[in-house]
């Protein structure tokens, strides 16, 4: 795909950020299924997520497009084979999501408000810092636009779910 980096740089860079900003939350796109993509190559791209463990993951199939550089490359991949590679990497970080959201049970982190919970409508939802999603019981006057501190209790693959911290209830309110 035409990359300017290696592997070997791109694992300095990660590291250097996860040592500099700890808490930092790591998100990458991957396509499957570039033309001349071999099944080692797929292998070398499962181990790449299994070690880097990101948080999320924005993954494709590769499609052609008419005008790119890649559209006139030989050597496609089939679509069932692009097919299978998606699963089993969106298998694999689902895996890694669960647990990355399972570690931010029992943190108190600042969440932005972004209005009602569309599971709840007695319920919030908003986001953190690294873009998690967050549902918590609504409380007191809190309105979208605000920044509440909120207690993780319980997580999914897809949100987090929390409670207006005790004593904090409004952080700051913007607008």
């Amino acid at each position: 795909m035409n990359r300017g980096y290696t592997l070997e740089r791109y694992r300095r860079i990660i590291g250097e950020l996860r040592e500099t900003v700890p808490d930092v939350a790591v998100t990458t796109d991957i396509i499957v299924g570039f033309p001349g993509e071999s099944a080692a190559d797929f292998d070398d791209t499962m181990k790449a997520l299994a070690e880097f463990r990101f948080d999320g993951i924005f993954s494709f199939r590769y499609s052609p497009r008419e005008g790119t550089a890649a559209y006139a490359m030989s050597d496609a991949v089939a679509d069932e084979e692009k097919a299978r590679r998606l699963v089993e990497l969106q298998a694999l970080q689902r895996e890694i999501t669960e647990a990355c959201n399972a570690r931010q049970v029992g943190r108190e982190v600042e969440v932005l408000v972004e209005g009602p919970s569309r599971r709840d409508p007695g319920a919030w939802k908003g986001r953190t810092r690294a873009n998690r999603i967050v549902n918590f019981p609504a409380a007191g006057s809190i309105v979208a636009g605000d920044f509440v501190r909120v207690r993780i209790t319980g997580a999914g693959f897809l949100s987090l779910e929390g409670r207006v911290a005790a004593g904090d209830q409004l952080a700051e309110r913007h607008g």
